[in-house]
């Protein structure tokens, strides 16, 4: 008996160990100017650790994984007769962090030290990208004579090394990533694990400047319900009016540098409550106007890869470069589905309409709720929902100790985020805006619920911390 612990625990800090080889080359891979290369970041962390943790459940779970995968498109082809099943198996690759988070044994991944670097690393590189994307903030204010409308698209980091947008993601890809790099130092801030006050900081500028304003009102509302949900306690050496300062802070800057984005929050509120926004359109149309003509859509879909999803948008060869200056890709014909074509395609081009709509991802027709809902249908899009309520109230059943509380209130906040994200645009197929948050969200979680409850955090690594 005792020999078999001793080899399980022995196994568990293998994969802990090649876990954050993983975690590296993924963080690597996804802050790098390459998109097509990020599309291939979940195979190859997940090839990684397969390879060298020698993890026979983390095998038979990828086998499983991937053959259900492939189980799925095939079956849409074989009972659609329409269905593209090139545009199927892309979608497989689209949705490739999702998949890599379901081969992990999450219960090996309960290891503070493996938590602590991860963090670590993340410390490091949030205060480089936030430095990168402070400076092109300022160079693109200084030419377009302030920080507030279109300036902020310009705040890319690494992800593309220029003064000037591409207008091809890479900002709200920037910003989804130094979001979940600031949620996860939470607990550092209040448990003082170590100094976080420069990542912290220069973080939250860069997330600010970056004035990608959906992901900073995500982020609000994730952070009041977390706290709100699991009522993390306050050190006695932080006052709440130094935490509220701090708040508010962050709030004036917000409030100052992007006074005319945060004003046209409203604006698009408005515009989508009297459908003149495609988006709306698109929902009623979802709704009410395509279950006439596809009456197994509510419930089964139409397949993945075949209407609104990310795989279904390149599989028409006008995703890349945009509609204007579409982008040749290998091996992709320019297919459009029968569906697609119908009702989607006419809302895409008023979409884009920059003059009309500004470039919002507000207006866009596409997102992952509507995506999920017309290719898998509502039970899974209801599922998902349930699924993220399971992991909520898991972490409230075992979060006991401080430590596990403000761990929580990151994961809890990161997964009302990533929901949220997925009203906006299809961020959950876009491995390169979340799979490095996913994994710190996955480690966080794992601590929470399999880990120690009476675990007592290290002393901090440096003499300047967030609040003194």
């Amino acid at each position: 008996m005792a020999s078999s612990v001793r080899a399980r625990s022995e196994l568990d800090e293998k994969i802990a160990t090649v876990y954050y080889q993983s975690f590296v080359i993924a963080l690597v891979v996804c802050l790098t100017p390459f998109k097509a290369l990020a599309y291939a970041a979940p195979f190859i962390a997940g090839a990684w650790l397969l390879l060298k943790s020698h993890s026979a459940s983390a095998r038979r779970k990828a086998w499983l994984v991937l053959a259900s995968a492939v189980g799925i498109v095939i079956a849409y082809w074989m009972f659609r007769h329409d269905y593209s099943i090139g545009a199927g198996f892309l979608a497989i690759v689209t949705y490739g962090a999702p998949l890599f988070l379901a081969v992990i044994p999450t219960k090996s991944l309960a290891n503070d030290e493996l938590l602590d670097r991860m963090v670590g690393l993340v410390s490091k590189v949030l205060v480089f990208e936030a430095l990168l994307g402070i400076l092109q903030a300022v160079v693109n204010a200084s030419q377009s004579g302030g920080f507030d409308l279109s300036n902020g698209d310009a705040v890319q980091g690494t992800i593309h090394l220029s003064f000037v947008s591409d207008a091809a993601f890479s900002n709200p890809i920037y910003a989804a990533n130094v979001a979940f790099f600031l949620l996860a130092l939470i607990p550092h801030i209040f448990l003082k694990r170590r100094s976080v006050f420069w990542p912290v900081a220069l973080g939250t500028i860069a997330f600010i400047l970056a004035s990608v304003v959906h992901m900073i009102l995500f982020v609000g509302v994730g952070l009041v319900f977390a706290l709100a949900w699991f009522r993390a306690p306050l050190p006695r050496r932080i006052r709440k009016v130094q935490l509220i300062s701090a708040l508010s802070l962050g709030l004036l800057l917000a409030m100052t540098a992007l006074a005319d984005n945060l004003r046209n929050i409203g604006y698009q509120a408005s515009l989508f409550a009297g459908q003149d926004l495609p988006k709306a359109v698109m929902v009623y149309r979802a709704l009410y106007e395509m279950p006439h003509e596809y009456p197994a859509m509510p419930f089964v879909g139409l397949g993945p890869g075949q209407f609104s999803s990310r795989a279904s948008l390149i599989s028409t060869g006008l995703y890349f470069g945009g509609l204007e200056d579409p982008k040749s890709i290998p091996l992709i014909s320019g297919h459009f589905s029968p569906a697609l074509s119908d009702y989607l395609l006419d809302l895409w081009v008023n979409a884009s309409d920059v003059q009309a709509y500004g470039g919002s991802s507000s207006a866009k027709p596409f997102f992952s709720w509507m995506s999920v809902y017309t290719e898998f249908g509502a039970p899974v899009l209801l599922g998902v929902f349930v699924y993220a309520v399971l992991l909520l109230r898991k972490m409230k059943a075992r979060a006991k100790s401080p430590t596990q509380k403000w761990m929580a209130v990151s994961v809890a906040a990161g997964i009302v985020f990533l929901l949220l994200l997925g009203f906006q645009e299809n961020y959950w197929e876009v491995p390169q805006a979340i799979l490095v948050g996913l994994m710190l969200l996955q480690v966080m979680y794992a601590n929470v619920v399999y880990g120690r409850p009476s675990y007592s955090p290290p002393p901090p690594k440096a003499s300047l911390q967030l609040v003194e």
